[in-house]
């Protein structure tokens, strides 16, 4: 698999092992896909919103996006609304909150299931986002490379894993 993209390498093994995925995308990390799926999101028309307590939400999808012949969906989910200030100097006032995710799965996407969908790759990426946090900000010091032996590396990151994950 050397010389190949590694995007390409993660589809492969995980069609490969029957695995399926739910993956935060971040703007720029596959061009390609976004810029597909801005094109054909709006000729697919399967965007939905709806009215929040605070706000509204929204939801839109593009499946079957072609990557280097492998066939990806991606989901979008976005939020705004007023919050109010509870810190600082803008205490009491009201701001507009808006926030955006994309997820990236070979899960099939509906208009039924989408948010569903969205809502377990935000799980999932709270779960990862929580444990790297305190892993890198709770006396783990995780960018600090222990060892140049990649056993010794792996045993110690396995150690912290287990020792942050008894914690919470």
């Amino acid at each position: 698999m050397k010389g190949r993209p590694a995007g390409v390498c993660f589809f492969e093994r995980c069609k490969g092992k029957n695995w399926r995925y739910i993956l935060r995308y971040k703007e720029g990390s596959i061009p390609s896909i976004g810029e597909e799926y801005r094109e054909l999101k709006e000729m697919e028309k399967n965007y939905q919103e709806r009215e929040t307590q605070t706000g509204k939400e929204w939801y839109d999808y593009v499946t079957d996006i072609d990557y280097k012949g492998h066939q990806v969906n991606l989901a979008e989910y976005g939020e705004s609304g007023e919050h109010i200030c509870k810190k600082g100097r803008k205490k009491g006032k009201a701001e507009t909150i808006r926030k955006e995710f994309w997820f990236l799965t070979d899960l099939p996407i509906t208009r039924k299931n989408v948010a569903g969908l969205v809502e377990l790759g935000r799980m999932r990426w709270r779960i990862e986002n929580d444990g790297f946090n305190a892993q890198k900000r709770q006396g783990y010091h995780l960018e600090h490379q222990y060892s140049r032996n990649y056993q010794a590396l792996k045993n110690h990151y396995y150690l912290m894993e287990s020792e942050s994950l008894c914690e919470r």
